[in-house]
This record gives structure tokens, sequence and C-alpha cells, in this order.
């Protein structure tokens, strides 16, 4: 849900949490310390006078040991009975020279004489609450031999440095919730924004090396997702034009191949037919005619070809319009279908032909000069390719709403790799090629052009019934 907040949204919503997390927390940090306070946590703390208050214990075990205290072998017994972690003492002589201690430093000396401090507890002069005590070691005689000095603070102090620790946490706390959650939150808010930033320039990069097969998936619904979104439009618009302008080039490429292919056959023999000719093979009369006739079938066939190549670009022209009427469906299709009988009696095809019209449709509207090409073009396609003595099968079934056109035979049929490729501009598969070169692989094509101008559809497979092709189209009404 925040990843769809606009930034200025997710950035002042980062800073409430912040803001609002760390005072919850530090409150909750408070009353935890609050209640182990109250539940014996303040054991581990001094009042100010806790030191202060050891020192008549420590005062009456000096007077007891005396000058004995002067001896080195008596340190490790007065330190059990001085905590050394709040109170700092030393032993020194008379003369304020050092014995031993945690105080090394001298204090003691001409100007400041043993005898002027004994008894006396000196306030520091930088903090009033540091004292100094100095209490005397005298022999059995009551002479005055050394001294214990005692420096302590009287302040709220801790059993040890670490029981610092909690009550420094305590009031650092907010700042420290303040920091936490400011980088987890600012961590958050920039991985949302970076990632989607870090794909567009990778994404750039991609463009730059004309590679467009990619997608940039972002569903956030602020400015960085309108911009993914923007840039993926962008993209695919790239990729669509560059797909259709190397299909163009392709197909321009393909086109130049095929027009050169179907072209240089024929020419090839009329030029070879004319050379025989020039040779004087013109005066045997049988040559002469073979020749010419020859050279007149080469002829129709580049004329038909380039006829198939006229009418392409005339119906890929966008103002090119249908001439639609209004025509007498079944007495049009019984009349074309009927021209191709004598062409399937010279190959003995046995030929069948039925209308399904239980609606009793008797009008429809179509174009008559183009559904007629479209119809040549698939049955001749059948009869090329169905052997003698194969069969042929059209039906029609008509409705109200469409017309669709069936038509099966027992020739070879497609080849599977094929049967995606079989309406595309110049396709004519290995078997037509090496078997048939009379066509230029266009009719499909103009019969899918032609079918798609009816807002139509044209389909092709291989059939069950006899085992070659099947071809159908279906035109609305």
């Amino acid at each position: 849900m925040i990843k769809n907040f606009s930034i200025k949204k997710q950035i002042i919503t980062g800073f409430l949490v912040v803001l609002f997390g760390s005072i919850i927390l530090t409150i909750i940090t408070f009353v935890c310390m609050f209640s182990w306070w109250m539940n014996g946590g303040s054991s581990t703390v001094h009042p100010a006078d806790y030191y202060q208050n050891k020192i008549p214990i420590i005062e009456n075990y000096a007077k007891e040991k005396g000058e004995n205290l002067l001896k080195e072998n008596e340190q490790s017994s007065l330190e059990k009975l001085i905590p050394t972690e709040g109170i700092k003492y030393q032993i020194i002589n008379e003369k304020g020279i050092y014995y031993y201690g945690n105080i090394t430093e001298s204090i003691i000396n001409k100007e400041n004489p043993l005898v002027k401090n004994i008894n006396l507890k000196i306030n520091g002069k930088n903090n009033v609450n540091n004292i100094t005590y100095y209490i005397p070691l005298c022999n059995n005689n009551g002479e005055l031999k050394g001294s214990l000095v005692l420096n302590y603070n009287i302040a709220v102090s801790a059993t040890s440095f670490l029981d610092f620790i909690p009550i420094v946490l305590l009031f650092l706390s907010p700042f420290i919730y303040i920091t936490i959650l400011s980088y987890l939150i600012s961590n958050k808010i920039g991985k949302r924004i970076s990632k989607p930033i870090t794909d567009l320039i990778a994404a750039s990069h991609r463009i730059k090396d004309k590679d467009l097969d990619f997608h940039i998936e972002y569903d956030a619904n602020n400015e960085v997702g309108e911009l993914v979104q923007a840039f993926e439009k962008m993209r695919a618009e790239l990729e669509n034009s560059l797909s259709r302008e190397w299909a163009l080039r392709e197909e321009r490429r393909e086109y130049i191949n095929a027009i050169s292919h179907d072209l240089k056959t024929p020419l090839t023999i009329v030029k070879g037919h004319a050379e025989g000719l020039q040779s004087g093979m013109w005066r045997n009369e049988e040559l002469l005619l073979r020749y010419l006739s020859t050279i007149e079938s080469n002829a129709n066939r580049m004329a038909k070809l380039l006829s198939e190549f006229n009418m392409i670009n005339e119906l890929e022209v966008r103002s090119f319009n249908l001439f639609l009427v209004n025509s007498e469906i079944e007495y049009f299709l019984k009349r074309r279908i009927m021209e191709y009988n004598y062409l399937m009696e010279k190959k003995n095809i046995y030929f069948s032909f039925e209308i399904k019209n239980d609606k009793q449709i008797k009008n429809f509207i179509l174009d008559q000069e183009r559904i007629s090409q479209v119809i040549d073009n698939i049955i001749m396609n059948s009869i090329r390719f169905t052997p003698d003595n194969g069969k042929i099968h059209v039906t029609v079934c008509i409705n109200t709403k469409q017309l669709q056109f069936h038509i099966v035979d027992s020739g070879p049929g497609f080849e599977p790799k094929d049967i995606s490729k079989i309406f595309n501009q110049f396709y004519q598969g290995d078997p037509s090629r090496s078997k048939n070169k009379s066509h230029s692989g266009l009719g499909l094509y103009i019969a899918k052009t032609i079918i798609e101008k009816h807002q139509g559809e044209i389909h092709a497979d291989n059939n069950s019934k006899y085992g070659g092709a099947h071809i159908w189209f279906i035109i609305p009404n």
C-alpha cells in the first residue's frame, strides 16, 4: 500500500514513523527501566553518601593498626576493607613519602606538611563534592608516623562501571531509536526508488544495443511507476516498430528474390528459343511452330506473374474498396465451381460438391469478382496437386450470419512445418518448387488478402477424409 504513495508522501510517512516510533520505543524503555529499578535494580546504584559512610569503619581500622599500615604486607588486608572502585587511597609517612596505594602522586610537601592536614576533610578545588581525608597513623606512644589518605566523591554512583551502561543507554535511547528507524525507513524507501531506476538504466543500455526483447515490471502507482509504465510503452512501441521494419525488409528481400526466381526461368526459355530461331531453326516449320508455342506460353506465364504482382499492390493499398453486391449465392457458387469440371476430367479426378443451406438463404453480400479469384486460386491449387484418379470435395455452408467454403483433396497435403507459412507471399514449399514451376506462390496470399478485406478469415490444414490438403474460408454476411 505504502509503495503506491507518491515519493513526497512516502518521505513524510517515513518521517512520522521515525518520530512517533522513537517516542513510543523511548517510553517503553523508560517504563521497563523504572520497573527494573523498582524490582531491585536500584541495589546496583549507591546513594551520594555511600562511600562517606564507609569512612568511620576505615578510620577505626587505621587507628587500630597505627604505624603497622606503613608495612606493605598490610596492603592486601587494607584493600579488602576499602572499596577501591569508589575510594582512592594512599599510605605515606610523616614526610609525605609514598608507600603504596592507588594514588601515586605526591600530595604532601614542605609547603603543605602532613600535620596541617591531619583529620581534615579537604574539598577539591574544581569539585566541592570531591573529598580528601587524612587519617593519622600513630605508634604506641601517640607519635605521628604517617597517614592513610582517602579520596572519594559525594555523589550517586554505581557499584561498578558496567552498572552505568543501562543509565547511559536510557538517556541515549531516543537518539538510538531515531538512528535505527531512520536507517530502516530510508533504506526501505531507497530500495523502492533505486530498483526501478536501476532497471531503467539497464534497460536504456539494452535499447542502445538494439535489444528490445525484455519487460520492466513495477506495479507501484506513483511517479516512479508512471515513469516505468511510460518507458515500457515506449519500449513496446519501439519493439513493434522495429519488428515491422525488420519484417518489411525481409518481405522486400523475399519479394525481390521471388520475382527474380519466377521470371528467370521463363525469360531463359524465351531467350534460348529466340536464339535457336535466329540461328536458322525457323526454316524447319515443325520446330518453328513448337518454338513459337513455347515462347508464347512462357510469355503468358510472365504476364500472369506480373498481373498477380499488380493485383497484390492494388489489394494492399488502403484506399482499395470492394465492390459489394447482393448476390444470388447458390447460383453464383454453382456457376463458378462447375467451370473446373473440364480440368478435373482431364486428370480423371472424382469431384463432389454440396451446398448446405438449411435456412434457404437466397442472397449474400460479397464482391463476386474477388471471391471468384479466391475460389479460382483454391480449386486450381487442389487440381494442380491432386494426382490422376484422385478426389476433390467442396462443401459450402450458408446461414444468416456467414458463409463457409471448404475444399479437401487427396493430394500430398502440407508439411506440418509449412502450414503456418502457406498464406505468405511466394510460398511454394519444397514439393511445389520441385514438381511444378508454373505458379508463383502468390495465389493463397491473394486469397487471404481478399478474404480479410471481406472481414473474414482463411485457414489450412491436412484432412483425415482423403489425406490431402484442407483449405477453408469464412466470410460474414
